[in-house]
């Protein structure tokens, strides 16, 4: 053990010098007695005490008295070693006559030094006769390390009359170390328990308390160590923002040097044809100088070798040919026009560059940890083309426990494999409460990417691979093919669902109507073959108007008749014609939202819009020439009219002018084959009865095949000329399977 080192451990930190009586405060810092009573003193406070070194306070003993507080065991043990260190330059005082000599020795057991005559009556008593005394010149390294670990003395009861009792209980009531005496006096009726168990469980509470802290220590040391890499990945962000800014800056560049070139390019071709335009101009000017002048250098010539007879015989000649102009080769008004090159700026990007710059940038502070962060994407994994498919992220702090940060950059990229890897970005919707939900419309089948990050940083799991299915239709039931049966159908063509979700059905060779419930049940039915009043001849569209009655496509007949929904006649208008309030073989019928009725006027090729009273509004065909429109629907701003001949849906807008065509003939996927009736599905999804295909094709409104079903057959689910369809409130498709005899309603 160094002196010197010694000499730094055991000084005060208030007077500097070495502890004399150190004496040690509630919270383990030591002082000596003597610093302590003089703070106490200037503090004018004598209930308590203020620490020099953490400034807590403390209450003085009950006496009153500083010398109360424990003595530091560590550091009067420490002050035996520095005395012995000491031994050639300072002498050593007895422990029993207080007599300083530098010849002394030095009991282990009783932790005191003895003079040379105190030691021999110490080894006398019998009590003393173990114990190890040694001189202090024989002292080496190991018995300085055993000093340094033992006690004082051994410590005795502080109680009048008591001084002589070793402290072994603990009083578990009072909560301090008592004698023998003190068990059966004071504490006679008190917990108490031996000294050493006590000492053994505060020690193992203290190691414990100890191993708590160290793990503390090393949860901090992992914060640091978590800050550093923070710090780190803090740089290296800053590096990837600027040089993905650089990288922006130099896009830009090459872009704007790319429009510079075109313009350089633009005015090189530009002033090429001018110049081309010039130099035509010129030549033709020079060309015309020399025709001029040749003319006047043949005159010159005839007039000198002419004779005056000549010359007057031709006088008339000559003067007409001088006077008369040489023909202008190109206009002479172009040599007027100036020629300008004008740089015209595009202010709005200089501006809009200016406003908003290239890009921006944002620092924010973040308890959302990416690594905890959890998408569920299981709606994500059972996807069906074309339907809206959702996951819920969550985000999460380090402890794995949900938390929200504003200004978290939430991006979740869907890319398909199966495709040209286009990359589409799903919608997110931020509840504001730690959860996200992703929203996402899949396009097409097959295999996906899902990349979900938190500000630029995957989640857990992320990137998911999912397969998305294509969309399929069921068949769920089948009515109508019991033959002499009430409900029976013969060649069902038209189908409409009402309000209250009741169907009806056109029978166009039993010249009927019959209604049924949504599950098949046959309800009623009216109509006969005729041309009198509720009669039909060939009935095909049929409709539900706003007050829920019936409007029947009464196609032979050559009008549309209303009735109520139990079949009684209400009105009817049409008559076969090519006026503008007659019909010539109408087929569809569909009633828009403000109740006008738009019927296909197939036999005059025309579709027609009529009041609710029958009155003529408006015609769509006159300026584009449709074949024969069997159906027309309305869907948001557009008209949808199925032409049969032409085997494809043609479209228009609200004020009737053309704008594109769906399909074409054909069997492939979006081709048609007579399509009879177009109906809506779902919102920008239409349903197409594709007749002679036998099967029902689901389209998108640029033509995009979304589903398909039926084939050409008998079984349930398949069809034989499918005519027209509708949807029922719980999204089911019904449909007249025509050449069956029977409708089928499918499921998604």
């Amino acid at each position: 053990m160094d002196v010197k080192k010694l000499h730094e451990d055991l000084r005060c930190s208030v007077c500097t010098n070495t502890y004399t009586d150190p004496k040690q405060l509630p919270c383990l810092h030591c002082f000596c007695l003597q610093c302590l009573n003089d703070i106490q003193r200037q503090s004018n406070d004598c209930d308590s005490i203020t620490c020099p070194e953490c400034s807590l306070e403390f209450s003085v003993p009950s006496r009153g008295n500083l010398s109360d507080f424990p003595s530091n065991i560590r550091v009067s043990n420490m002050l035996n070693v520095l005395a012995i260190k000491e031994r050639n330059t300072s002498v050593v005082k007895c422990g029993n006559c207080d007599k300083k000599s530098s010849q002394c020795f030095y009991c282990f057991h009783c932790c005191i030094f003895w003079c040379e005559e105190c030691v021999i009556a110490h080894s006398t008593i019998r009590n003393n006769k173990g114990h190890r005394v040694l001189l202090v010149n024989d002292f080496r390294d190991h018995d300085f390390e055993e000093i340094s670990k033992r006690p004082v003395k051994l410590e005795f009861c502080s109680k009048k009359d008591h001084e002589k009792e070793e402290l072994r209980f603990f009083c578990g009531d009072c909560e301090r170390p008592i004698c023998n005496i003190c068990v059966v006096t004071v504490h006679n009726r008190h917990t108490k328990m031996l000294l050493e168990d006590v000492l053994t469980e505060k020690r193992a509470e203290i190691i414990s308390l100890i191993n708590s802290k160290r793990k503390l220590i090393e949860k901090k040391h992992g914060q640091i160590n978590e800050l550093q890499v923070k710090c780190t990945e803090l740089q290296n962000k800053v590096s990837n923002v600027k040089r993905d800014a650089r990288s922006l800056a130099d896009n830009i560049i090459a872009v704007i040097e790319a429009k510079m070139r075109e313009m350089f390019e633009d005015v090189d071709k530009q002033a090429e044809e001018i110049l081309d335009f010039f130099k035509n101009q010129q030549i033709c000017l020079e060309k015309q100088v020399q025709s001029v002048e040749k003319e006047i250098e043949e005159i010159e010539e005839f007039v000198k070798g002419s004779t005056r007879a000549e010359l007057l015989r031709y006088k008339s000649k000559l003067e007409k040919s001088l006077h008369v102009s040489a023909p202008e080769i190109g206009n002479c008004n172009d040599l007027r026009k100036n020629c300008h090159l004008i740089l015209k700026q595009n202010d709005a990007s200089m501006k809009a560059l200016q406003a908003h710059g290239i890009g921006s940038m944002k620092a924010f502070l973040t308890l959302t940890s990416y690594s905890k962060s959890t998408a569920d994407v299981k709606g994500m994994r059972e996807a069906i083309v074309g339907l809206e498919a959702r996951s819920v992220l969550t985000t999460k702090n380090a402890e794995g426990e949900k938390c929200y940060t504003e200004h978290d950059e939430i991006s979740v990229r869907v890319t398909n494999w199966d495709g040209h890897d286009s990359v589409t970005t799903a919608q997110v919707q931020d509840n504001r409460d730690g959860t996200y939900f992703v929203t996402h419309f899949f396009t097409e089948t097959g295999k996906h990417e899902i990349s979900v990050t938190i500000n630029e940083e995957h989640v857990c799991g992320s990137p998911f691979a999912v397969v998305v299915k294509p969309r399929s239709f069921v068949p769920l039931s089948t009515f109508g093919e019991q033959r002499m049966h009430a409900g029976s159908l013969s060649k069902p063509w038209g189908i409409a669902v009402s309000a209250r979700n009741e169907i009806a059905v056109t029978e166009s060779n039993a010249n009927r109507v019959q209604v049924f419930s949504c599950n098949g049940t046959y309800l009623r039915s009216f109509g006969r073959k005729g041309n009198q009043k509720g009669e039909f001849y060939y009935p095909t569209g049929i409709a539900f108007d706003n007050s829920g009655n019936i409007l029947v496509a009464d196609t032979f007949n050559h009008r549309i008749q209303l009735l109520c929904d139990r079949g009684k006649y209400l009105s009817q208008f049409g008559g076969e014609g090519s006026l503008d309030h007659q019909l010539k073989y109408p087929y569809g019928l569909f009633v828009d939202s403000v109740g006008n009725i738009i019927v296909a006027d197939s036999g005059n090729k025309l579709v027609k819009f009529f009041s609710n009273t029958g009155s003529c509004l408006k015609k769509i065909g006159e300026t584009f020439c449709l074949t024969k429109p069997l159906n027309c629907i309305q869907h948001d701003d557009l008209f949808l009219i199925s032409d049969i001949s032409e085997h494809c849906i043609v479209v228009f807008d609200r004020k009737g002018q053309f704008q594109y065509k769906i399909g074409k003939k054909g069997q492939g996927d979006g081709e048609f084959n007579e399509p009879s009736y177009v109906s809506v599905y779902k919102p920008g999804e239409l349903m197409i009865c594709d007749s002679l295909n036998h099967r029902v094709q689901i389209v998108k409104l640029n033509g995009t095949l979304v589903s398909k079903f039926g084939g050409k057959g008998h079984k349930v689910g398949k069809l034989k000329r499918p005519t027209s369809s509708a949807v029922l409130r719980d999204n089911k498709i019904v449909l007249t399977d025509c050449f069956n005899d029977r409708i089928q309603i499918f499921s998604e």
